[in-house]
């Protein structure tokens, strides 16, 4: 009676173990190899700025990244001599009317672009009406230095992080209240 116990036993174990290797021969074999690729993201941007007649008609900041951005830009005043040297510290942006895509932080002229804007595209126009810098009688003139920034679109929530003076409602840029 031990013997037949015994022998049902190792059958069994013999009869389970050679449906378990089965199984794992099926999957090994019906299982393809997949190469996951991820692409790093590059944030970068250029800005693009028009003169016409000695006044700045024209800013605009392209991305040349590859994945879509948010841009803030921020213009610094400063006089220069006939040999553009800095002369001394900064001084008030001249007034200019900004374009609606746009949102002033009325404090440290911040501009923040609403749209997030993709790879290989640019903003719209920042200025609504032109800048006039002045000159003075030694040859010194006032410069619009144009500093832009972006910042990976999503998730939102890294942007409002990153960026306290806005937040992100239904895909755009809205300023905080």
């Amino acid at each position: 009676m031990k013997n037949k116990k015994g022998l049902s036993l190792v059958i069994i174990i013999f009869a389970v173990v050679t449906l378990c290797c089965s199984a794992m021969a099926f999957m090994v074999h019906r299982t393809e190899q997949k190469t996951n690729s991820f692409t790093k993201a590059v944030i970068t941007c250029e800005v693009e700025k028009t003169v016409t007649d000695g006044k700045l008609t024209g800013i605009t900041v392209e991305n040349t990244g590859n994945t879509d951005v948010y841009i803030r830009v921020r213009l610094i005043s400063n006089w220069v001599d006939k040999y553009d040297n800095i002369l001394g510290v900064e001084t008030e942006v001249p007034d200019f009317t900004v374009n609606s895509n746009w949102i002033a932080d009325g404090v440290n002229d911040t501009y923040y672009y609403k749209a997030p804007v993709a790879a290989g595209i640019s903003s719209v126009n920042l200025l609504g009406t032109q800048i006039v810098t002045t000159s003075d009688a030694n040859g010194n003139k006032q410069v619009i230095e144009i500093f832009a920034e972006t910042i990976q679109a999503k998730p939102s929530d890294a942007v409002e992080a990153a960026w306290s003076f806005v937040y992100v409602e239904n895909g755009n840029l809205a300023k905080r209240l």
